[in-house]
């Protein structure tokens, strides 16, 4: 059997082999929060998303897996137009999401959404 910190899967997930040496060494990875706004159909989501430092937003959103986690997150409904619920963390379904957009000093509205 491989040792699961080397392998390029291991049995916890999608981890590149860098993150599973730095888990089985006790190192922490360390991300940034990136605020995002995330758009489903019924739905507009203000959260933060955790991104490696020196990360790409891109390169979190396409990592192989099912769903993303996000926390600090709002969610807005699109027909009333105002928030419904606010909830410390939230794991979105991939295929339910529309499209991402980061939230910064650029763009402070979220590309007007």
């Amino acid at each position: 059997m491989i040792w699961p910190a080397f392998s390029s899967k291991s049995a916890r997930g999608n981890r590149t082999l860098s993150q599973n040496f730095a888990l089985a060494m006790g190192i922490r990875i360390q991300k940034d929060r990136t605020p995002v706004v995330v758009m489903t159909e019924r739905y507009r989501i203000e959260a933060e998303l955790h991104v490696v430092v020196g990360g790409r937003l891109i390169d979190e959103i396409n990592k192989e897996r099912n769903f993303i986690p996000l926390t600090n997150v709002t969610i807005y409904d699109l027909a009333k137009g105002k928030a419904i619920e606010t909830v410390e963390f939230l794991a979105i379904n991939k295929d339910s999401v529309l499209f991402f957009a980061p939230i910064g000093p650029s763009n402070p509205e979220g590309y007007g959404l």
